[in-house]
């Protein structure tokens, strides 16, 4: 039996008959949602686009719709905010916009978004704990209705009763289980779920547990089903930061007793969000069985991982011939792109390259943290953290951030010009010819200096980084 499971990180295929994990698609952010239409040979997918861990406060959320649903090679525009699952019907996707706490309707044709809302709530939360929306999180279908599962946090889940075509509100089902995902109506009596947070699956109807994981660290969530088992994702709990390397599992058991059959552990692949069967019609979902197609066979993890290792040592020796690591908290992601870790200061400077007039444009990003400093910088002659110019973006409050052109010299900082960027992420071009210094984004001058150095001659240019990222350098003598 094959199965997709998607995690934070990964969208994997995974064999219980061998018991092999093959890595199907990574890196185009978080993963959950898998839908496909009937007689489709590619499947539609829902990302977050974003580390949940990242968001804290409001100005986070509201910054959260950066969401996409993607067809094979096809993206949606950026929308969603934490979507969950999506379901394919008809012409249209069906997304549980969660986030922003309703219900989006998606042509597949053109990515055109119709939203639908049931609560006054328009955001999920305002904030880490600020829980104001309900958490749609599920959806499913019958031959009538559209439903909608909310985990509703602590306040008691309930199920919405939607009509098809024009998505009015019928009915609102409550349940006496909160913190709920998954919604399958097995039957006209039988409507079952996962109850998360008590590693259990329920029937909703009578809140009845119908099998309980003995493991109280487990995490009950995503629910595939044939006629003669049920598969249950079952991940490790952890908060947030840690969900996207914690174990990924799946117990089987038996669909008409919910006896445990087996136990399958997946390996270290995150979180289980969701799960879909392949080749055979997924009773959970009601939707036509998906052939094993070629671009879902995918990389056996063992061998994924060895090329994995390859590449990033490849990766390295490209980098080191471009770049000299100051820092060694600094972290090379791409040929020009950088992170810093948590503690302390990072630098790197561009190797081969030395002028006094140059022309550097880069994406400065202090999105990650309330303290971060992203940094580039020119004419550096060191030794250490001195003599040099440099472009910085930092935070000064929770959505205002500082963008500012300072000098160096002899270790002494100063701030020549500076203004208010309203934002995290500030695409930048600085411009220096002589004692002219200029700072555009987004072709606007957002500042000059004149004068700041009587005789700076040439230097070498670069990043520095404090809890924050640098990408997308580039570099042009003038």
């Amino acid at each position: 039996m094959n199965l997709l499971v998607s995690t934070p990180r990964y969208l994997l295929r995974y064999n219980t008959d061998s018991r092999q994990t093959y890595i199907v698609d990574d890196g185009r952010g978080e993963y959950y949602g898998i839908s496909w239409f009937d007689g489709a040979d590619s499947i539609t997918l829902s990302h977050s686009n974003l580390d949940n861990a990242s968001l804290q406060t409001f100005v986070d959320y509201a910054d959260s719709e950066v969401g996409v649903l993607s067809c094979g090679h096809s993206l949606s525009q950026p929308f969603l905010s934490q979507p969950h699952q999506i379901l394919c019907l008809n012409e249209v996707v069906l997304a549980t916009n969660t986030g922003r706490n309703c219900l989006s309707v998606v042509n597949s044709k053109d990515w055109s978004v119709r939203q639908y809302r049931y609560s006054r709530a328009i955001w999920d939360r305002c904030g880490s704990g600020i829980d104001v929306g309900n958490h749609i999180n599920s959806v499913t279908e019958d031959d009538e209705f559209i439903y909608l599962l909310a985990n509703n946090f602590g306040k008691g889940s309930f199920a919405l009763k939607v009509s098809k075509g024009d998505y009015k509100l019928v009915g609102t089902t409550h349940f006496e289980c909160t913190g709920l995902h998954n919604i399958w109506l097995r039957d006209k009596s039988t409507t079952i779920s996962c109850h998360s947070g008590r590693q259990a699956i329920v029937d909703l109807e009578s809140g009845v547990p119908l099998w309980v994981c003995d493991d109280e660290l487990a995490y009950t969530r995503g629910l595939a089903a044939t006629p003669d088992s049920l598969f249950v994702g079952v991940s490790e709990f952890k908060e947030r930061a840690g969900r996207s390397n914690g174990m990924t599992g799946l117990w089987i058991l038996d669909s008409g007793s919910f006896k445990e059959k087996d136990y399958h552990s997946i390996g270290p692949f995150g979180g289980v969000n969701e799960l879909r069967l392949l080749e055979v019609a997924d009773l959970c979902h009601g939707r036509t069985a998906m052939p094993l197609t070629s671009q879902l066979l995918g990389q056996p993890v063992q061998s994924y991982w060895a090329s994995e290792k390859i590449t990033e040592l490849k990766n390295k020796r490209i980098i080191a011939t471009k770049w000299e690591m100051v820092s060694e908290n600094l972290i090379s992601l791409t040929h020009d792109s950088f992170r810093c870790s948590e503690a302390g200061l990072g630098m790197a400077l561009a190797r081969n390259i030395s002028a006094q007039d140059v022309k550097i444009s880069a994406t400065l990003d202090v999105s990650k943290n309330i303290d971060g400093l992203s940094c580039i910088i020119a004419r550096y002659k060191g030794p250490e953290d001195r003599n040099m110019i440099a472009v910085t973006l930092a935070r000064e409050a929770d959505y205002v951030s500082r963008l500012a052109f300072w000098t160096n010299i002899d270790g002494n900082w100063s701030e020549k010009c500076g203004c208010e960027f309203y934002g995290r992420v500030a695409d930048v071009e600085l411009i220096v010819i002589g004692n002219c210094g200029k700072v555009y984004s987004d072709k606007k001058l957002l500042l000059e200096a004149n004068g700041f150095c009587e005789d700076s001659g040439d230097g070498r240019v670069g990043v520095r980084i404090s809890k924050a990222e640098v990408s997308n350098f580039q570099v042009q003598t003038l």
